[in-house]
Formats: C-alpha cells, sequence, structure tokens
C-alpha cells in the first residue's frame, strides 16, 4: 500500500482537445530541452507512451475480507461496493496492475486567472494479490460492470514529478446523444450510435500530476520524528508544477 499525491488540472472549455495537443507538444519540447545531449544541466524529462484497458470488478464479499482495516475504513459509502482496477495492455493484453483505489482526501482549488482548476487528491492503492480469473469468474453482477476505460497516456517524468496527459475512450451500452447537447463538456462527447445496439462513446482528456509516493512518505516521516527533512519543499514542488501547467494553458489561449 501507498499514499498517492495528485493533482488533477481540470477545465471546462470547448477547447479541451486543443489543450490536449497544445500540452502534448509543450512536454515533449521539455524531453529534447533536458535531452543530456543538449548539453543542458537540467534534470533530465523521461517520456513512455502507454495503450492501456481499465476494466473494473465488483467483490463479492468473501473476497472483501481481504482488504485490510486501514482501506476499509477509507472507502466510506463504497465500502459495500468494493472494485478492483485492473490494467491490461491494449495491444498484448498482458495485466499491467491490479489495484483497490481509497481516496483519503481531496482539496479543490480555484484559480481565477487561469482556464483550469486544480484538485490535490491523496490516495491509497493497495496492490490486489488474487489472480484476474478469479474476479472475472467471481465478480458481482458482471453484466452491470462499469464500462471499460480505453486510455492513451503520454507519461513525462522528471525526478520526483511525473505528468500524465491521457486521453480517454468509454464506449457504453444506452441510447446515443447528439454530439450538440449543449452541455459543458461537448462537443468531446463523441457520439456513435450502432443500428442494432444502441452505443454512446466518449473522449475525455485528464491532466494529472503526481509525486512519488514512496518520497513523500520517506519526508513525511522524517519530518514527524523530528529528523532533517524536505517534506515541505517536495510538496511545494507539486504545487509548482501544477501552477506552471496551469499558466501554460492560460497562454494556449
Amino acid at each position: 500500500m501507498s499514499g498517492w499525491f495528485m493533482g488533477e488540472l481540470f477545465w471546462l472549455t470547448r477547447a479541451m482537445q486543443a489543450h490536449h495537443k497544445a500540452f502534448n507538444e509543450f512536454l515533449n519540447q521539455m524531453v529534447i530541452q533536458t535531452d543530456p545531449r543538449a548539453g543542458t544541466n537540467r534534470v533530465q524529462v523521461h517520456y513512455k507512451h502507454r495503450r492501456e484497458i481499465d476494466r473494473y470488478f465488483e467483490l463479492p464479499p468473501d473476497l472483501q475480507n481481504r482488504i485490510p482495516g486501514c482501506v476499509r475504513s477509507r472507502l466510506g459509502a463504497r465500502a459495500r461496493n468494493v472494485r478492483v482496477r485492473v490494467t491490461y495492455d491494449q495491444r498484448t493484453r498482458e495485466v499491467l496492475d491490479k489495484i483497490i483505489k481509497a481516496r483519503v482526501a481531496d482539496i479543490d482549488l480555484h484559480m481565477p486567472s487561469c482556464p483550469m482548476d486544480c484538485r490535490l487528491s491523496i490516495n491509497l492503492e493497495m496492490p490486489w494479490d488474487g489472480p484476474v480469473e478469479e474476479l472475472e469468474r467471481l465478480a458481482v453482477n458482471p453484466t452491470d460492470r462499469q464500462p471499460d476505460r480505453n486510455k492513451d497516456r503520454l507519461s513525462y517524468s522528471q525526478g520526483h514529478y511525473q505528468v500524465d496527459l491521457t486521453q480517454v475512450t468509454v464506449t457504453s451500452q444506452g441510447p446515443g446523444v447528439s454530439a450538440l447537447c449543449g452541455c459543458y463538456r461537448c462537443p468531446n462527447h463523441m457520439t456513435t450510435n450502432n443500428q442494432q445496439n444502441s452505443q454512446r462513446t466518449e473522449k475525455e482528456h485528464e491532466l494529472e500530476i503526481e509525486v512519488s509516493p514512496e518520497i513523500v512518505l520517506d519526508q513525511g516521516n522524517r519530518a514527524m520524528n523530528g529528523a532533517p527533512h524536505r517534506y515541505q519543499e517536495l510538496i511545494e514542488g507539486l504545487v509548482d508544477n501544477v501552477r506552471l501547467l496551469a499558466r501554460k494553458a492560460r497562454e494556449f489561449g
């Protein structure tokens, strides 16, 4: 289990897809500019492109007994409907991760001069050690399972921080809706209709900034024990990254 600090930037404008492309170009430039071959002394930004599928399985009561109390207490109202998120590689279908996520706390930050607001989240993530076949066989209400999330994710890591720029595609059963329905997320609700089985496909764009849980826990423990630490500097670095990207969004228009 680990604590996970995450700064998520949200924006509600029709230019969401344009912002996604602009952030991609900006971060790619950071990869080029910090490459040691460019003769720079800056901390290098590393790039990784991942295509993944998230699938959710609801646990029956007998499997929920495996969840430790520290996680169960954080699940709150979800404690009776615990889900495991299984992540697969889109191409190979290899299982990359199996976790139960419990939210500890959120802080919402309004940035009136920027087109994006921010949510700081702290979560507990518990790895699920059982086989996927067990989840598929014993999952509660498999026909009512949450739709799969297909993720096209660009990850940029620098030191203890990581920026994930993700396009999420979700296809669910049900009547289609007009792409001009007037809700604030249009036109990114990309809708398709199948004559025999109506489906709705939605595309969302996410920007997340994360700090390594290992270093947060280490520096936090040092601070609590009165030892020399850099805990405050570490968290300030996360917030500075959030501010930088929020300001860049303003430049993108």
